[in-house]
């Protein structure tokens, strides 16, 4: 009797659409934390939302596919507005980008590329095992609401630091332990770097969806953790723009707002010369 063949769940051809690869190091400082991040969601914007569904029915567990709405609620901002089969495809690319990133400590830096930790180039050329390992380890980031890149990078280097012999793989991305350091990590990191979402919808007049508001709480709570809250409200309103100093006084109050202009003057000069004409 022959074999009953694998059906091609695919749904959509890469090697037909020419992608322009940046390398990192070629990059401004400021734009390799952005591009890590972001750059795979691109390769499937095109995707129909009736394609995606019919591949994650396909291959992916019902248990899995029921902690998708729960996970809308504590997922990185930026993750919100895509679809469970985007946002996974998005983790992959970060863990592909992270785990070059990391060999360039072991590697020759021109060959540090070519090691990502999975052969797989995009998440329709993975197999059903490996595409249900990336959501697990996806969903692991959403439960705890980090940005992929960053899930990805603090593991890595975690383990590159215990001087594992093999960087993890992504079937080790979800493990409990492992996202707790995840969790630790960014805790500690949030008290001294502000998390900022790179969504055109987070600006301050986009609108107030649920979403939305959850981004001004979560910026809210990150600022009220500092000792100098007038400096973070001022990039907020000023070099981000999302908030209005109207929201601004809402959320910290008269004083802190008043303070945060006050520093504007000094950190955005430019800007209020802008304004003042």
């Amino acid at each position: 009797m022959a074999a009953k063949a694998r059906r091609d769940y695919a749904v959509h051809d890469m090697a037909s659409k020419p992608v322009k690869h940046v390398p990192l190091a070629d990059l401004p400082e400021n734009l390799r934390d952005r591009y890590r991040g972001r750059k795979g969601i691109f390769l499937y914007e095109d995707l129909k939302t009736s394609d995606m569904d019919e591949v994650v029915m396909e291959v992916i567990q019902r248990p899995l596919l029921l902690r998708e709405s729960e996970l809308m609620t504590t997922k990185w901002f930026d993750y919100r507005i895509l679809h469970p089969w985007q946002a996974t495809a998005l983790f992959l690319e970060a863990y592909r980008s992270e785990h070059a990133w990391i060999m360039r400590k072991r590697e020759d830096i021109n060959s540090h590329w070519f090691h990502k930790g999975i052969k797989a180039t995009s998440l329709c050329k993975t197999s059903p095992t490996q595409m249900t390992a990336i959501w697990k380890a996806r969903q692991a980031a959403d439960s705890i609401g980090v940005p992929y890149d960053f899930y990805c990078n603090v593991l890595l280097d975690w383990a590159e630091k215990r001087n594992w012999t093999h960087l993890p793989r992504v079937n080790q991305l979800y493990l409990e332990d492992h996202i707790a350091v995840v969790k630790e990590a960014f805790e500690d990191r949030a008290r001294t770097r502000l998390f900022v979402a790179t969504e055109p919808c987070y600006r301050h007049d986009a609108g107030d969806e649920p979403h939305q508001t959850d981004y001004r709480r979560f910026l809210q709570e990150q600022i009220k953790r500092r000792s100098a809250p007038e400096y973070g409200v001022a990039s907020l309103i000023f070099q981000h723009e999302h908030l209005s100093e109207e929201q601004a006084k809402q959320l910290f109050g008269e004083a802190v707002t008043r303070s945060a202009l006050r520093a504007a003057r000094d950190l955005y000069a430019e800007k209020f010369t802008q304004l003042d004409q």
